[in-house]
Formats: structure tokens, sequence, C-alpha cells
């Protein structure tokens, strides 16, 4: 069996190489130049960091979940009990998204909250709503689970629609990510029309980078207008634009400067954690919320937004927070090393049994997948909890709507 082979019928290894590609090419600039690069490039590393060891074990995290965990939970994990919805079935639960999404959006744009960049908070009843329905999660797992189905292309247009509106891009790197794997499944992606592919997006990037900055910054000041904003751009040449933009899609992909950084702070981060000012990674994410709302305990940091806050005095009124990576909590709470490692794991498998008790197919798979690439290895704990909870009220919503009849 060729490499081309290997790629063609699991294209997701393609994504796992190039991260792993990109991190050993950053670990390589920061040894050379001494410096860390994104938005941990003020940390300063020391003499004795080792900078190769945290490579290797960053390297280890992508193996582990995404090839090891990942097979496990899809081929020696199997189920006994799975939902087949009928046609009318599926075709309510994509109304239902459908619902749902057009009245997030407007419940966004008519509060202000939920905005990217935004530090306004809601405390309103609606808002607890969307707490609990996490639209937006929900309608990747129907992404995955329905692409083939009428309703999808409408969910899609109003998911793009409103994630753009709300100043997120992460949206387009999803589809682009699972649309080329189901082109290279089909053997309809070959080297030159993928040259073509990387270039579009390339190009594409400065529009989107300065629309992002648009949408979260100004769109919604009364004084600032399409015109004004791009007349402060408009000496920026192109061929600067396009090293920008291949300059911030290596420092957005690549981790090892986030590990790196963590490693600089664990000592900060761990005294933060212990003194009660930051959530240890197993409280992350809303099973927490939900008890300090419940108990009015006093609302802590992530670890993610405590990194950000020493990175930047102010990052908690520009809402921004720093990737602490899922082996950055290996050199914070290091005795703890083997239960964050059983605690990651159990998550994945969680969502994995709840998600494929709907669907098993190969674009399923490749949500389940980058879900884990994107939000477990970069240790976004909060935001996989959030995945994990989806995925049970993806197939609790499965079972609703198998039980409703619509009266004749």
């Amino acid at each position: 069996m060729t490499l081309a082979s290997i790629f063609r019928r699991k294209p997701r290894l393609i994504w796992l190489l190039a991260h792993v590609v990109i991190n050993v090419y950053y670990s390589v600039l920061i040894f050379s130049t001494n410096r860390l690069y994104g938005e941990t490039n003020v940390v300063q590393i020391g003499e004795s960091t080792p900078i190769f060891f945290i490579l290797v074990l960053l390297v280890m995290s992508f193996v582990y979940f995404n090839l090891i965990v990942f097979n496990f939970s899809y081929r020696i994990f199997p189920i006994s009990f799975r939902v087949v919805p009928s046609q009318i079935e599926i075709d309510r639960i994509g109304i239902l998204i459908l619902v749902l999404q057009i009245s997030f959006a407007a419940y966004s744009f008519f509060s202000g909250s939920r905005l990217a960049g935004s530090g306004a908070s809601d405390a309103s009843l609606i808002s607890q709503i969307w707490v609990l329905i996490p639209i937006d999660v929900i309608f990747l797992l129907y992404y995955g689970a329905y692409r083939d189905e009428k309703y999808f292309k409408y969910n899609l247009g109003v998911n793009l629609v409103s994630n753009l509106l709300r100043g997120w891009f992460g949206i387009v790197l999803t589809i682009v990510f699972i649309e080329s794997c189901q082109l290279v499944r089909k053997r309809r992606l070959t080297f030159p029309r993928f040259l073509a592919i990387l270039f579009a997006c390339v190009v594409a990037y400065p529009v989107l980078y300065f629309g992002k900055i648009f949408v979260r910054y100004y769109a919604f000041l009364d004084d600032v207008t399409v015109d004004g904003f791009l007349s402060q751009h408009v000496d920026v040449d192109v061929i600067s634009l396009l090293e920008i933009a291949i300059s911030q899609i290596g420092n957005r992909i690549q981790l090892i400067s986030s590990a790196i950084s963590t490693y600089e702070l664990s000592t900060e981060l761990e005294r933060m954690v212990m003194d009660g000012n930051v959530y240890p990674f197993w409280a992350e994410g809303l099973h927490s919320l939900a008890f300090d709302r419940l108990f009015s305990e006093p609302h802590k940091l992530d670890i993610g937004q405590a990194i950000a806050n020493i990175l930047d005095p102010f990052s908690l009124v520009e809402n921004w927070n720093s990737n602490p990576t899922f082996i950055g909590w290996f050199f914070v709470l290091p005795y703890f090393c083997i239960f964050h490692v059983i605690y990651g794991t159990g998550l994945v498998l969680v969502s994995s049994l709840a998600f494929r008790m709907v669907s098993g197919n190969e674009i399923s798979k490749d949500i389940f997948w980058y879900m884990v690439l994107v939000l477990l290895i970069p240790g976004w704990y909060g935001a996989f909890v959030l995945f994990t909870y989806s995925c049970v009220l993806f197939l609790i919503m499965h079972l609703l709507v198998a039980k409703f009849r619509v009266p004749r």
C-alpha cells in the first residue's frame, strides 16, 4: 500500500501531518531565534527550557488523541444501540436546527452579546437558554450527520452568515477541512487543484482577516464605516498582505509557542490554581458554570484567560485568551498528569459514544476528529466539555423527535 493510497483513504492524516510539520518547523525556528511566535511572543524563553522535549510531548498528544484514542473509540469500542431516524425525522431535525440558528442570530444582534472580541454579557433568561443550547456546535454535528440532506444547505448558509457577522471566522477553516477530506476520498482533489485551492486560501485570508477585525472592533461603532476602515489600509501592498497571511496562518496553527509559554508561566499559573483564582482542568466547562451560578460562587478564570491576563493586563477587557495546550497542564499541575490523561481520554470516549449513536459516517468522523484536533490538543477544556455536552444533546434531540408525532 503506497503512501498516496493511505492518504486517499484517510485524508485526516494529511491534516495531522501538516500540524506536526508546522510545529516541528516552529520549534527549530524558536530554537534558532530564541523567541516565541504568535500571541505569546512577549514571553521570554529560559536558557534551560527543554524546547524539543516539549515538542515531543506535543507530537505525542497528537498521536495519542487523534490516532490511538480516536481509532479506539470507533473500532474497538463498539456500541449496540443506534438511533436510525426516518426521512421525516431527519427533515424535522433540519428545520428545528434552522429555526434555532435564526433565533440565536437574531438574539445576538439585538442583545449585542456572543460577538467575537466583545465583553458584552447578558444575564437574561434567554441568554441562559443559549448556554444550554449551543447551536453553533449542534450545527457542526448536523453537518457531519446530514451533509447530503435537503435542509443542510439552508442551515449552512445561515450558520456562515451568523458566524461571519458575529466576527467568528473559524467556521471557514472547518468547512475547508471537511470538504477537502471529501474531495480526497472521491479522488477529485488532484495536486494542481490542491495548489490552486491553497493559493486561493492564502489570497482570501487577508480579506477574511480584515473582515474579522472590522466586525469585531469597528462594525458596531456609530462613527466608523467600511470605507473609512478600508481607507486606513489602502497603503498596504499585496505582497505584504500575502506575507502577513502566510505568517498568521502558521502562527495560528502552531502550538509549540503556546506550550512553551505555559511551561515558562507554570509556577505562577499553579499558584493561581491553588489559590482558587483559576479553574483546574477538570472544572472548566458548563458543569462549573452551573455550580457557580447555583451556589453563588465567585466566577474564576479558565487557564487560557489567566495566561492572556499575564501576557496583557487588559486582555479581559478585550475578551481574548491564549492556548494553554493539553500538555501545558503537565507543567502547571504535574502531580495530576495521569488523571489529566484519563480525564481527557474519558471526554473523547463519552462524546464519541453519544455522537456515534446518531451517525457513524465518514463526515461525522471528520467532524469529531477535527474537534479533538482544534479543541482538546490546544487545551480548550471548557470548549471540549461543551462539545461533549452537545453530542449528548444532539442524541437527546433525535430521541425526542422520534417520539413526537404530528396529528393528522
